[in-house]
């Protein structure tokens, strides 16, 4: 009799984890299941995120407490977060129309940017929060496709499902596929320099097309060595201004590019940069870190601004920058001209 009821529980057992498992198939092949589980948990701790379609891809990823572009570059976390809070509101409008599901789905497939979100998880977790053994779980693979002609929603599918949906965030006017686009440089920060004075610990500025406008600054405990290049002589802290030394040193926060030249937008912009360059700049933070740039002329086009003096033919508004690894940017002197001063700004001229 024992020996009945013990096949009896285990075909009962047998039989519940069978419909368990066909009710997770049937929830991932039916309105409401896993093919439309876009939104993400709330809950979850995103510590990376893949963005790749068949030309691009770029993989944004949290590092202690900053975020990382391909490991390298410093992203521009308001549009992380930004990426983020979007992927935790999105709102399932409807399936796309049976009749137009296969051309949807094969556009997704051509044209789709597949979306890869990783958080942080732990082999052995502990009850309530953290654990042991720490891991990137994947927990989320959605191909984001175009936007909808109403302009209101986007097609999207879940990685892997066969069914596409209309999809956006409840509020939000316009699709979202711009959201989600995988150029490296739309994630990357735009902000070159931002370091307090206390940060600082040399500035070595060069006028290429006038040298003996060039200098190194040391700075340490609020106090400025002012010299000229190769020579081991500082200049008399009596003939400088301190306190444009104090400004100049305080302008090295938010120095940002207006726009990052890569491919296509680099080629259009090739002939207008004046060659030679005309200042270059290095920021070494107190902890050795350097920082170096160089500044390019940008020529006036025909719709170019009118020019203050007639003997400038370069843009007053605006020039290039040569970024390490040799990448460029479009800067503004309205951003920049605190820091782009010559030697003869600081001496006191012991005329006046």
């Amino acid at each position: 009799m024992k020996q009945k009821v013990k096949t009896y529980g285990f075909v009962f057992l047998a039989v519940v984890l069978l419909l368990a498992g066909l009710a997770a198939f049937l929830s991932r092949n039916t309105p409401g299941g896993m093919d439309r589980d876009f939104q993400l948990n709330r809950d979850f701790q995103v510590i990376r995120i893949d963005l790749q379609d068949k030309e691009y891809g770029v993989s944004i990823q949290k590092v202690g407490s900053q975020w990382k572009v391909n490991e390298i570059y410093q992203a521009n976390e308001p549009a992380v977060l930004d990426l983020i809070a979007t992927l935790r509101h999105l709102f399932v409008r409807f399936p796309v129309p049976q009749l137009s599901q296969q051309q949807v789905a094969a556009e997704l497939a051509q044209t789709g940017i597949l979306v890869e979100v990783y958080v942080q998880s732990y082999w052995m977790p502990f009850p309530r929060r953290g654990g042991l053994f720490p891991r990137q779980r994947k927990v989320k693979g959605i191909i984001v496709g175009e936007d909808t002609p109403d302009g209101e929603s986007t097609y999207m599918m879940m990685q892997d499902a066969t069914t596409p949906y209309v999809v956006q965030v409840p509020g939000l006017a316009g699709g979202l596929r711009e959201v989600f686009l995988p150029m490296e440089h739309l994630w990357r920060d735009p902000v070159l320099i931002n370091l307090q004075p206390h940060q600082i610990s040399r500035v070595s500025v060069s006028w290429l097309q006038n040298p003996r406008e060039s200098f190194v600054l040391q700075h340490e405990d609020n106090w400025f060595d002012l010299y000229v290049p190769h020579d081991e002589v500082s200049i008399d802290p009596a003939g400088l201004h301190q306190e444009r030394l104090r400004s100049f040193v305080q302008g090295f926060t938010e120095l940002y590019y207006e726009m990052l030249l890569t491919g296509q937008s680099l080629e259009e912009h090739h002939d207008l940069i004046i060659p030679g360059g005309f200042m270059q700049l290095e920021v070494v933070d107190q902890e050795g870190r350097p920082t170096s740039l160089t500044f390019f002329r940008k020529k006036l086009t025909q719709t170019g601004a009118l020019l203050p003096a007639a003997e400038r033919n370069y843009d007053p508004n605006r020039f290039y920058i040569q970024l390490p690894g040799g990448h460029f940017a479009i800067g503004q002197y309205y951003v920049f001209n605190r820091i782009m001063r010559p030697l003869s700004f600081f001496v006191i001229n012991p005329d006046q």
